[in-house]
Parts: structure tokens; sequence; C-alpha cells
């Protein structure tokens, strides 16, 4: 079971130490994450558990200050995985495909991971990576018209995008752009959820593919 939560815990990013107990009969788990999920007292943690369905138990370190949830059966161990670290590992890969679809396109990005949603971040002063992003989606002249040094430009700009990935997908997603200021470069955040982040790179895999169709043929 050790082993088998410590893979799980890897496969999440999850932030955490395992330990065995001295009599061999249960898994002690500190987790170190900043936004604990079990909550920042052992009472929140236990009605986290108990709301869960997970027959463990909780308790303050007092050296540490941690919480220490204590899972004494392999039932425990593989609810706990289920319910807590089996969803972060599958947004982690989603958003870990569409990295890397992206990368392999030419188009520099990074997202952030949340159990249900993704955050895209194109950045780059005038949105350069947003315009390629549209040509690969198939709307090349994307940003004709729009004044991109400016704010309304970007505005719109994202507004175009937004309605665009939301085509591709076949659902609303949401965008939003941070113009540049005097530290940073302007930024576009475009949220999706799994489901949209998984047809959203189904669809840029087919990109790559006609692009290496297009680079064989020349």
């Amino acid at each position: 079971m050790k082993a088998q939560l410590d893979d799980a815990l890897k496969a999440a990013d999850f932030r955490a130490t395992l330990e065995v107990a001295d009599d061999r009969t249960a898994l002690h788990l500190t987790e170190y994450r900043s936004r604990s999920p079990f909550g920042a007292t052992a009472e929140a943690a236990t009605e986290w558990l108990r709301r869960n369905g997970i027959a463990a138990t909780a308790a303050r370190d007092e050296q540490t200050l941690r919480v220490v949830v204590t899972l004494a059966s392999a039932d425990s161990v593989h609810t706990l995985i289920a319910t807590l670290l089996q969803p972060w590992s599958t947004a982690r890969t989603t958003a870990q495909q569409l990295e890397d679809v992206l990368s392999d396109l030419g188009v520099d990005s990074t997202v952030d991971v949340g159990t249900k949603y993704l955050n895209l971040h194109l950045t780059e002063d005038e949105l350069g990576p947003a315009i390629t992003l549209a040509r690969l989606l198939g709307a090349p002249g994307l940003g004709e018209g729009l004044q991109l040094s400016h704010r309304r430009g970007i505005r719109r700009l994202t507004e175009r995008i937004q309605w665009l990935i939301t085509g591709v997908v076949g659902s609303e997603v949401s965008a939003e752009a941070e113009p540049a200021c005097h530290h940073e470069p302007d930024r576009l955040t475009i949220e999706v959820s799994l489901d949209q982040a998984r047809r959203l790179t189904e669809r840029l895999r087919l990109a790559e593919v006609a692009d290496l169709r297009n680079g064989a043929s020349q």
C-alpha cells in the first residue's frame, strides 16, 4: 500500500511525506501544500475524511504543526487515491498533453492545473502566441484590423479567440486579457474544463498532422 500511495502522490504532484507506523499496521500521511484539502486543523481534516467516506483518522503533529492522516486499511488507501489524488493526476496529464502539443506546434504557453478547470496562459507583447494558435485552429486572419499595441485591440482579440475556441470545443470557454505594463508583456488566459482541454488538444493534433503533411509536400 505504501508503494501504491507513493506512486499516486507523485503522479498527482502532491507534496506530502508518507511513513509506515512503528507497528507496520498503518500509514501516516503528512501533507505540505499551502492549501490543504484536509483543512488547517485535525477537526477539519476529520470532517473532510468523513464527508468523503475515507476510514482514517487525523491528528496534529505538535512538532511540525501539520495535520497527519493515518490510514489503517487498504480500502482507506484506495478511497483516498480515488477521491483526492486521481483527479489531480488526471488533470495534470490533461494539462501536460495540451502543453506538449502546443510546444510541438511552436506556441509558447503555460498551464495552471485544477481538478475541474485548466488555465491556459499565452504571454507575449501583442499576443503573438494567440495569433499562432488562431492560425492553427483555422483562423489565420483573426488579428487583422486590430491594433494589438493598444488595449482595445487586445480586448477585441480576446473576444475573437474566446469565440473561436468555443466553436472548436463545442461549448463556451472564458478568456481574459491582461494588457502589458512596464514590467510584464501582454497575457491572455483561457479557462477550459478538462473535457474542453481534451477536445482542444485533439484539434491541435490534427493541425500538427496537417503541418507535417504540408512540410513533406513542399
